[in-house]
């Protein structure tokens, strides 16, 4: 493996890492109760990380531009894989995959929106996360 490889696989899990924990704690911040599905979150927010760090760390306008979707894909594409495995684990009510999907992708966002603190935490760390790879971009 050539040590360009490596460390894009290693930007990636950290990419993946920093994305979960932001997952992590928008989840946290409402203490709606919301505990039991945490590591759920935190997985499901990981994997749509890792699947979307390509979108962070682009130069100039664009580059915020396409940070800020990539954020916005990775909480919705996070939030639905967490629906997917808090159904396939049996922690949901009654219903199937997809509405765990959906469910999981509608209240990834909500949670975001659910206070100025969740705001402000989804925004500092997606904007610190584009910061870091396209520091990293720079210096590698």
């Amino acid at each position: 493996m050539t040590g360009a490889r490596a460390m894009k696989m290693w930007e990636r899990a950290m990419a993946a890492a920093m994305t979960g924990a932001i997952g992590g704690g928008c989840l946290l911040i409402p203490g709606a109760g919301l505990r039991e599905i945490l590591p759920f979150a935190v997985i499901g927010a990981g994997l749509a990380g890792a699947g979307l760090a390509a979108g962070f760390g682009r130069a100039g306008r664009r580059g915020w531009a396409f940070a800020g979707l990539a954020a916005v894909a990775a909480t919705l594409l996070g939030g639905g894989l967490a629906g997917a495995l808090v159904q396939l684990a049996g922690r949901g009510g009654p219903g199937d995959l997809l509405e765990g999907v959906m469910m999981g992708a509608v209240m990834g966002g909500a949670l975001v929106l659910a206070s100025p603190f969740g705001v402000l935490f989804w925004c500092g760390g997606f904007a610190g996360l584009h910061l870091w790879r396209r520091q990293s971009a720079r210096l590698g």
